[in-house]
């Protein structure tokens, strides 16, 4: 057992044994307020901090003869008026029994003095302890949701073969009806001529703005010369007015295939003349006539001497293009981009299809293309895998839209919702197929 010391005026006291200090306490030697330092130890602490002192000075005051002292360090609980060290008799209000003179003991009865209750610490153990209980609890609560989480288990009845209709690869890749259609109220899959063109009986070669609002064809102006023309209206909704020649264009040779950009600022067509080359104009507004046109160069361009046709903008910095070798035995259709409408175009790739003769139109995503035939209107998607362009399925056929779109041109144009395709054809059931109207309709 560990030595204690005090101090006092003399200096500092001891060794003590811990049953001498209770004594020193006892016999009021020493105060609650009086401070001990243990053997070994530089730090003092008051008596009535000491652990177990208390404890023990109850212990030998129950044991031990004559008087009791009343200590000021552990007072009893009940003070009693009647009651000192004196006192022969017994003392109802503690049930202590105390007899005087002769070294008699006090006797404690069956309601002793409550122990003193010690304060609780965390240690390090305590602390792991109770996190490994935790952890313990969280495994048990997982555990039981794992097996508690799965649906209840039906009775096993007897085989049911179950039949899965598997959609066509048209419908795969078709694209889906838009929320809002492009033009309302139009019927699906019937053709509709262009508002305001009812009268036009000879044009090929349509294309858009993105907001539906401005048209550009070709038609003839002066006997067989071909030439761009021009349309606009204020909404969707209403039908095109009287279309005009777009003079800066016109010239003694052919000019086809007009490709406006979607905001209608831009033009590229195709000239005739002294073969079939692609050119360039521009305006600054909707309500001014286009500029002068000029050459389209397109950078990193490997064939620009051979033909080129069959402009399409695809967005604002894309446009696809055709080239074509001098003795027409080879056709590739090109994708040229820009970063921006104030630079040039660049060669960026060549369109991913095993057949470049067909005349594409690629939706703005890329994803689909459309093309006429002397059968209907065809449709091909991009693999996603391979990134190449599918075998093209039957989309409308000639029941539809009605005599061989591509007699006299094989221009399509379809508005970026994919919900409307743009043609020209002499119509169904045609009794003049000379004619060559401009036709709209709604493909869902």
């Amino acid at each position: 057992m560990s030595n204690w010391f005090f101090a006092n005026e003399k200096g500092e006291q001891g060794p003590f044994t811990l049953q001498q200090i209770a004594q020193l306490v006892i016999d009021g030697d020493l105060q609650g307020t009086d401070t001990l330092r243990q053997e070994g130890s530089q730090e003092y602490e008051q008596v009535n901090d000491i652990v177990g002192l208390k404890r023990l000075v109850e212990r030998m005051q129950q044991l031990g003869g004559g008087t009791i002292p009343r200590s000021p360090f552990f007072p009893l609980e009940e003070e009693d008026p009647d009651f000192s060290g004196n006192d022969t008799g017994v003392r109802t209000g503690s049930g202590l029994k105390v007899v005087n003179g002769g070294g008699s003991k006090a006797k404690m009865n069956s309601e002793s003095t409550p122990k003193p209750k010690r304060k609780f610490e965390w240690t390090r153990e305590r602390s792991y302890t109770a996190l490994a209980l935790l952890c313990f609890v969280i495994a048990g609560l997982q555990i039981y949701w794992y097996f508690n989480s799965f649906p209840p288990k039906f009775p096993e009845g007897s085989a049911v073969t179950l039949e899965m209709e598997v959609p066509g690869r048209l419908d795969q890749i078709k694209p889906k009806p838009p929320r809002f259609e492009s033009v309302p109220d139009l019927p699906s899959q019937t053709p509709v001529l262009v508002p305001g063109l009812e009268e036009l009986y000879w044009a090929k070669s349509p294309s858009l703005t993105r907001d539906l609002k401005t048209l550009a064809y070709v038609s003839f102006q002066e006997e067989s010369k071909e030439d761009l023309f021009l349309t606009y209206r204020d909404s969707i909704t209403d039908p095109f007015a009287t279309p005009d020649a777009i003079a800066s264009t016109k010239t003694e040779h052919n000019e086809s295939q007009p490709a406006l950009s979607p905001d209608g600022l831009e033009l590229i067509y195709v000239s005739s003349h002294p073969q079939p080359h692609l050119m360039y104009c521009q305006r600054n507004a909707l309500d001014v006539p286009f500029g002068t046109p000029e050459p389209l160069v397109i950078e990193r361009d490997e064939f620009a001497e051979e033909i080129h046709d069959a402009p399409q903008f695809i967005d604002e910095n894309r446009l696809l293009y055709a080239v074509t070798n001098n003795d027409l035995s080879e056709r590739r259709p090109m994708i040229a981009r820009r970063s921006s409408k104030t630079k040039p175009f660049s060669f960026s790739e060549k369109l991913p299809v095993s057949d470049g003769w067909p005349r594409y139109f690629v939706s703005s995503k890329g994803g689909r293309l459309f093309f006429p035939t002397k059968d209907g209107i065809a449709l091909t998607a991009k693999h996603p895998g391979t990134q190449q362009y599918l075998t093209a399925e039957p989309f409308l056929n000639a029941g539809i839209v009605g005599d061989d779109p591509t007699r006299f041109d094989s221009t399509i144009w379809v508005t970026p919702k994919e919900d409307i395709v743009f043609y020209c054809s002499s119509g169904l059931n045609a009794e003049n197929l000379d004619f060559n109207q401009m036709w709209m309709i709604q493909i869902n």
